[in-house]
């Protein structure tokens, strides 16, 4: 969550609350044109985020943050393409003072004319990392991520320090990026968040930031501070372990860490290219992967609030009175769509652990068990019976 004070935190909810935006475009000369409620139509500003692939969880997420909204305006739509929208969030708190928080740093890649308004769509610095690898390299985790934002021109939102607590192999595990088999940075990036199970996004200040998800709640509502239909959930999705394909000579091998003793689900998340080098180092690396899954247990919803443009991808929320009892429950921000002054949907999925059994995906990623036998030279013998006859 956005670091706001608790006073935000409560006036947020209120049933009355007042509120403004402002906002700052500026165009590729460098011209400024300034936003506020008096010039941007009402109900149609909206920022959507997410860091979930296919309504489901996984890691490695590089989703772009997009924004649009409608403003009354004279200036000429095609000075906006490429222009820098930058906008900010004001609440008035209940002791009558005000607080201010970003809502983020875009970049105008569609204005388009609709009479005297003009329409904008615009995507967050994600886009940035979209350049082609056109280099090997090999270093640390936080060396790779540093060159990576340096190369794309975005700034990291967390310290060295901060970094590389998220992993906790940061020192003995190096990493190689190959041209050969990663297209862009925004890729590189994917597979470097995938191997500390972590999403990459951009923050509300426009920069890069790395994201786990949370292991405690930063806020909690009641069945008196949602909207209606909201739902839950009636199982809690958790993660006894990790599969995935590590990089091994010129061909793909299996690893696999499972804590036998969780009753939850496998997730697998085929090819890692970035990750090489010994036996040793690649059971380091997923068995740090599975200590960090195992961690993540919630139960999958969808939220309605009162718009909260705190809230940040990854959160963790606590949820009181769910389902007309007295019970409470976690859930997650794994995707977003905030409207100014409206409601907020707040999407957060996962799996039933009780139905792995019977709807098993774990090998859907890849064929690894037969490319290992394949990579280690073995004799494969494979049987087919046709359905049907074949006439030659």
């Amino acid at each position: 969550m956005y670091n706001v004070s608790e006073k935000f935190k409560n006036a947020i909810k209120a049933s009355n609350r007042k509120s403004s935006i402002y906002g700052v475009l500026t165009t590729s000369n460098g011209t400024e044109y300034l936003l506020n409620d008096g010039n941007i139509i009402k109900d149609s500003l909206y920022i959507t985020n997410q860091i979930v692939n296919n309504n489901k969880l996984t890691f490695g997420a590089v989703y772009a943050g997009e924004c649009g909204l409608v403003i009354n305006s004279t200036i000429d739509r095609y000075s906006l393409f490429g222009a820098k929208l930058e906008l900010t969030f004001m609440l008035e708190l209940k002791d009558g003072t005000e607080e201010l928080l970003p809502l983020g740093v875009f970049t105008v890649d569609a204005p388009e004319r609709i009479g005297s308004k003009i329409k904008l769509t615009a995507v967050d610095n994600m886009s940035k990392l979209d350049i082609t690898v056109n280099e090997d390299i090999n270093g640390g985790w936080y060396e790779l991520l540093s060159y990576i934002s340096t190369k794309c021109g975005v700034e990291l939102a967390q310290t060295q320090a901060e970094l590389e607590a998220l992993h906790v192999n940061a020192s003995n595990q190096n990493y190689t990026i190959q041209q050969d088999k990663i297209d862009t940075y925004r890729d590189a990036l994917s597979f470097l968040s995938m191997v500390i199970c972590a999403n990459a996004t951009i923050d509300n200040t426009g920069k890069l930031k790395i994201v786990q998800y949370a292991t405690s709640a930063c806020d909690s509502n009641n069945g008196s501070t949602r909207l209606n239909n909201c739902k839950f959930s009636d199982y809690t999705t958790r993660y006894a372990g990790v599969r995935a394909r590590f990089f091994a000579d010129e061909n793909y091998a299996p690893y696999s860490a499972i804590n036998q003793d969780i009753n939850g689900l496998i997730l697998d998340l085929g090819d890692i290219p970035i990750v090489g080098g010994t036996n040793d180092g690649k059971n380091a690396t997923i068995e740090a992967m599975r200590d960090t899954i195992t961690r993540i247990t919630y139960v999958p919803s969808t939220l309605y609030v009162s718009s909260n443009p705190a809230y940040e991808l990854g959160d963790m929320i606590n949820c009181k009175n769910v389902n007309n009892t007295s019970d409470s429950v976690n859930t997650y921000v794994m995707a977003y769509k905030y409207d100014y002054r409206k409601k907020e949907t707040i999407n957060c999925y996962g799996d039933n652990p009780l139905l792995q059994n019977i709807k098993d995906k774990s090998k859907s990623l890849n064929t690894s068990d037969l490319e290992a036998q394949i990579a280690l030279k073995q004799m494969v013998v494979v049987n087919a019976t046709n359905i049907k006859d074949i006439t030659i």
